[in-house]
């Protein structure tokens, strides 16, 4: 029996072999499969444009954030520098903590203005 069913798996003839490929085992479970498949790609691809369109609206408003910061700095040590305080006083620093995911981003959205 065991060179049989060797045999019987090499030539693709043993029962079981039959009954997967049968219209009326193999179709159910062809489309499920087919199915499946199509369902997790499809969930991948909108997952993955969803988190893009939501990291490129987050790094346009950190760049806006990050501009209106230096705004008011800027606007700060201008109008602190004629109070008779040292220009050490009023130099201004911003900074800004990012992620990693969003530092490209916003690096661009900053350097184009």
């Amino acid at each position: 029996p065991p060179s049989s069913l060797v045999e019987g798996l090499l030539s693709g003839k043993t029962p079981l072999l039959e009954a997967i490929s049968s219209t009326h085992f193999a179709a159910p479970f062809g489309l499920l499969s087919v199915g499946l498949l199509i369902n997790m790609l499809l969930a991948v691809l909108l997952g993955r444009v969803a988190a893009v369109v939501l990291l490129l609206e987050r790094d346009e408003i950190l760049a806006g954030s990050i501009r209106e910061a230096c705004a008011q700095a800027k606007a700060a040590a201008a109008g602190g520098a004629g109070g008779g305080e040292s220009s050490t006083d009023t130099d201004k620093t911003v900074v800004a903590v990012l992620g990693l995911a969003h530092c490209k981003g916003v690096a661009k959205r900053l350097t184009e203005g």
